[in-house]
């Protein structure tokens, strides 16, 4: 189980999940919810644990939200699973050697990474994705990357909505549960003094 965490917000994020948190939360927490409380209180302190699958679970669930702007396919670096080739290679109605031989650049300790033309994906055609139902791994779980120490990174791409609407709803979880714990304590704090008085 490893935590999620973002490694540099955006503050569009912050902006937003400040807007909409100021909306539904009642008027006497609201007001204390800022960009500067998320910043300082929020994030360095409170951590959501969850495993790989559960992040790409989470991502499979929210897929709704994507508009299919393509941002994900446009400059980024898709790494490839051991497993992942031959089922790309069978929607793409190829053996999978020529498969490999086509797509994939290969690096020391890497099974591949996809080789893309002009910044794009080469699977990204007209707006869509050719081999969507075998999708590699890092596709089906974006923006949830985990890093080398197995921490997953939410990299959401300021011009895709559902990675913005994904990372602000997790801001959002992530300050209701430091109000939680903030009022359990408080309660727990009120409960110590009244016995201590007694």
């Amino acid at each position: 189980m490893s935590e999620y965490g973002f490694s540099d917000v955006d503050s569009r994020i912050l902006d937003r999940a400040v807007a909409e948190l100021k909306q539904e939360l009642k008027k006497e927490y609201s007001d204390d919810i800022t960009v500067d409380f998320i910043r300082e209180k929020v994030l360095p302190t409170v951590a959501v644990k969850m495993t790989p699958q559960q992040a790409f679970a989470i991502a499979e669930q929210e897929i709704s939200h994507c508009n299919k702007c393509g941002a994900c396919c446009v400059n980024s670096k898709i790494s490839i699973g051991q497993n992942e080739t031959s089922a790309m290679a069978a929607a793409m109605g190829m053996k999978e050697s020529r498969y490999r031989a086509k797509y994939l650049k290969r690096k020391e300790g890497e099974v591949g990474v996809l080789v893309f033309k002009n910044g794009t994906c080469p699977h990204f055609k007209d707006n869509q994705c050719e081999i969507y139902e075998a999708r590699p791994m890092v596709c089906r779980a974006f923006p949830f990357t985990p890093d080398e120490d197995g921490k997953i990174t939410v990299q959401p791409i300021s011009t895709c909505e559902y990675s913005m609407y994904l990372a602000t709803t997790l801001i959002k979880s992530m300050v209701l549960k430091y109000l939680t714990s903030s009022l359990e304590d408080y309660d727990a704090g009120r409960k110590r003094n009244y016995v201590d008085s007694v």
